[in-house]
């Protein structure tokens, strides 16, 4: 739980959007405000990367992140342009550092059945595994390898997957960067002894992800 909040944080720093989040004091219990209701109480409709794709939950693991950036530039329509859109997406994509657990079910589009709007859902479910398994590796290929990316992979699959121009994603990349690198330093301050060790491990894999997304 403590693990999610912390990324989660940062995440809202890179410039994510993240729904309000608390988490208890004994930092077992992580509380997440729900996302898909409308002023009314009802629901917006939710779908995740298996559903949009016609794939069951259990091939979640299954495909790449070019064919997932496919399957969101196909349905989302929003009035802030689909080129924002994509940015979100990409800039979701970024921040999955050391997080081998960023599946197809890890990100979701919105809508309201009256309405033609499709949206990206807010940012969740962000981990960092390397903390717990220090050899994992990304859910899904990117370039036909599931090895952690440096720069230059993430650089051309903003410009050639999610359509944004040279400068936006290097942009969005360098906020990503700065975030983490700003939040690293303090992971392990006021930790309780029993996790201490994994905020250390989380310290560590996120040098480890800044130092391969620095030009």
């Amino acid at each position: 739980a403590t693990n999610e909040y912390r990324c989660l944080q940062t995440a809202k720093r890179a410039g994510l959007p993240v729904a309000p989040t608390q988490l208890a004091e004994d930092g077992q219990t992580l509380v997440i405000e729900r996302f898909d209701l409308k002023t009314d109480g009802s629901y917006l409709a939710f779908e995740d990367g298996c559903a949009l794709d016609g794939r069951l939950s259990r091939d979640k693991y299954e495909g790449s992140y070019e064919q997932l950036a496919g399957t969101m530039a196909s349905v989302l329509n929003s009035p802030s342009g689909l080129e924002s859109e994509l940015a979100q997406f990409f800039r979701s994509l970024v921040f999955s550092i050391r997080n081998g657990d960023a599946h197809r079910k890890n990100f979701g589009v919105l809508y309201d059945d009256a309405s033609t709007e499709v949206t990206l859902a807010p940012t969740f479910d962000l981990i960092t595994t390397t903390a717990y398994l220090p050899h994992d590796s990304m859910a899904l290929t990117l370039n036909g390898t599931k090895r952690w990316p440096e720069y230059k992979r993430v650089h051309r699959y903003g410009m050639e997957r999610c359509r944004l121009a040279p400068n936006k994603a290097r942009d969005i990349i360098a906020e990503v960067v700065e975030a983490v690198a700003t939040d690293e330093t303090a992971l392990d301050k006021n930790s309780p002894s029993e996790d201490r060790g994994v905020a250390l491990a989380m310290r560590t894999a996120w040098r480890e992800g800044i130092r391969d997304l620095r030009k």
